[in-house]
């Protein structure tokens, strides 16, 4: 489906998405001891 999306709104919208991750509440809790990995930004 998003290939059909052209680049540069999907550009948009991962930066959006990485905007918004701090204030998504995950699914499921990360194990203790475990940090989560931060998302490395994608270049183009």
């Amino acid at each position: 489906m998003m290939a059909r999306v052209p680049k540069e709104l999907r550009i948009r919208l991962d930066e959006i998405l990485m905007e918004l991750e701090p204030y998504v509440i995950p699914s499921e809790p990360e194990p203790e001891g475990r940090p989560r990995k931060p998302r490395s930004r994608r270049q183009s």
